[in-house]
Formats: C-alpha cells, structure tokens, sequence
C-alpha cells in the first residue's frame, strides 16, 4: 500500500441499520473482539485497511451471521438430595436459571467434602442438557454406598464456552444403628445439609419384621442427630429391626426468582439384628406347675435347631429340632428317675452367629 499501511477499521451494522465505526486498530493487530450486540441480533461486519494519511483505502468481504449469546446462568442450586431406599441409590435434583445457555452439566460426590470425584456413567460422566434448558434437572447417583456413611454433593454447569457455574454442595442423610444393650439400640445421623434449606424436624421409621414394613415412630427436633430406641416390647419378633431417617426441611431461595418449597429427604435404612436372649429351667417337676423342660429364645429366628438330653452316662434320652419342642421328663413313655440331666442346644441366630448352650436340669417328681 502506498505510503504504507497504518492499520485498519472495523465497521458493524446491526439489524441493518447503518454502518458505524466501532473501532480503529494499527497495521499489526488482525483480531478484535465485538461485544455490542444482543442475542438473535443481525450483524455485518466489514474491515477497512487505510495508508498513514488516509488517502488509500481497502475494504474487505462482508460477513454476515445472526449473533448467539453464550449466556451462562445466573444460578444453580441443589434442590433434593435423598437415598432411594429400593436400592440404595441417591437422588440428585437441581433447580437452574433456565435463561442461561448450557451445554452439560457434570456431578460431583465426595465422602469429606474435600476430596471430590466425577460420577461415571455411560456418557463418560457428562449430563447433555436438553434445549430448551428444563428450570429442573436430576441424576441418580449409583456409586456410593450410603449405609457406610454420608456423601457430599455438588453440580457443576457449562456452557459452550466451557465456562461453569457450581451449586453451593450438599450432604445426605447417613443412618447407622448398633445393639448397644439389650433391647438397646443405638441410631446416629448427621446433619442434612443444603444451601436455603432449613430442616424443620426429622421423622424416624421403624420395622420391627411383623410384615407392616417401615411405619412411622417418632419426631425429632433439627438438632437432634441420635436416640435410644427400647424393642423390650417387640419380644415376639424375629429380632431384626430396620430404620429410616426422614429429614423434613424447606427450602428458600432468593435469588432463584424467590423459590420457595418444603421437601423431604431419606436416610438409608439401616438394620440391626438383635442377638438371641435365651431363658433356660434349671429345673421341672413331673406333674408339677412346671412340668416340662424348654427354653425361652427371644429374637435369633433360630435356624437348624436342635435340642439333646442326656442321661448321667451319656446316653442321649430325648432330641427335638422343633424349636417348640419340650421333654416331660419321660422315655420311651415313662418317666425317668429324680436327678440331674444334661442338655445341649444348638442353632445359628440370625446374624449367622452359631450359639451353643449346655447345662444341667433338674428333674423332680412330687
């Protein structure tokens, strides 16, 4: 170019108005970025290169397209964290500026809420978001085992440019439960936690085996993360208690347009198996109130039972595997001489352990 080129132009016309300067850059710049536009606007652009006095100019093409906003959203929030107890899966749920342009959503799990981890599935752990972009969005989380203890939680969203936006995290609700004494047990959570959300109570669900399933026991306060349950009155049943957490809360969030709701989350059920209370005679008259020797198990649901006595010299006089079963004091019929007779009981209990009890009991006529 004559006199030398000294830099260039950038002409834009939006929505066919007419061409306007919007920048003049020098001879060694050949990007520029134009950022005065709305989204679905028409814009033609068109570059001018011009020598040191101006009196030389070369335009170029013209380019013409209709502008795309990458609008990255305003918020995300966590909306529902909850263990589906069917199988142990949690639900994630999502509440999202619906405004925005996303791309992909991507979850995160953690058990300390330091050390975060991708969750994997079948799309390499990458949620493609629908267009339009849905106000809510969920995920089941099928990777974790929530019974072991709580997990932590967050979603992160991007948009085309790659640029994210997280949610504030959040944390399940972990129940476990110990036999601390007997007819004692022992449940322990933690604290459900979630951005806006402010529990109200949280409900605590029992099953004590008798076929009704998990039925509501009581309410406690939202500082309230252990109880003492009593099954001194459940004695007839197999021995196995199950429990469920319920954490009623609700949910306030101002800067989502107000949002405002009440929510439920679940804890894992959680089972403790009662070891079995074993009541034995130490002695039974023939005829007499008391005249016939078995033992009282509470809870165990013994399996393989069986039940031996056994006369001074060993010999075995009497066997049952009904776990009902009981010995009158008799062989073969008739009843046996006044003394002292062996026993040996066996069976596993519920929990698989093997449980043994042997003794001697005394038989006594009138």
């Amino acid at each position: 170019m004559p006199g030398g080129l000294a830099g260039y132009q950038i002409y834009v016309s939006r929505n066919d108005s007419a061409y306007a300067l919007v920048a003049t850059v020098d001879s060694s710049t050949l990007i520029y970025n134009y950022t005065s536009f709305n989204n679905g606007d028409s814009v033609q652009i068109a570059v001018v290169a011009f020598n040191s006095d101006t009196t030389i100019l070369a335009s170029s093409n013209y380019e013409r397209f209709i502008a795309t906003v990458i609008k990255p959203p305003a918020y995300i929030y966590l909306t529902s964290l909850s263990v589906d107890t069917s199988d142990n899966h949690v639900d994630i749920r999502w509440l999202v500026d619906n405004n925005a342009k996303i791309y992909e959503y991507q979850v995160y799990n953690s058990e300390d809420s330091a050390t975060w981890a991708t969750i994997p599935d079948a799309n390499n752990g990458v949620e493609q978001v629908p267009v339009p972009v849905a106000r809510f969005a969920s995920y089941i989380d099928s990777t974790v085992q929530p019974q072991y203890g709580p997990y932590y939680y967050y979603v992160q969203g991007y948009d085309s440019c790659m640029t994210s936006t997280n949610t504030p995290p959040g944390e399940i609700v972990s129940l476990q439960g110990t036999l601390s004494d007997y007819y004692q047990i022992t449940l322990t959570w933690n604290y459900f936690e979630l951005y806006g959300a402010t529990v109200q109570r949280y409900d605590l669900f029992r099953d004590i085996g008798n076929g009704s399933g998990l039925v509501f026991d009581k309410s406690f306060g939202p500082n309230v993360i252990t109880c003492i349950d009593s099954v001194f009155q459940d004695t007839a049943s197999i021995g196995q208690f199950c429990y469920l957490i319920q954490a009623a809360y609700t949910l306030n969030l101002p800067l989502a347009n107000n949002y405002d709701t009440s929510e439920i989350s679940l804890s894992n059920i959680t089972c403790v198996d009662h070891r079995p209370i074993i009541y034995i005679p130490n002695a039974f008259v023939y005829n007499g109130v008391n005249n016939f020797f078995k033992p009282r198990i509470i809870f165990g649901d013994p399996a393989g039972y069986s039940m031996s006595i056994f006369d001074r010299y060993g010999g075995k006089i009497f066997e049952t595997h009904d776990v009902n079963g009981a010995w009158d004091g008799t062989r073969n019929g008739s009843p046996v001489d006044q003394g002292g007779y062996a026993y040996l009981i066996t069976f596993t209990a519920l929990d698989g352990t093997p449980v043994t009890r042997s003794g001697i009991v005394m038989f006594l006529k009138k």
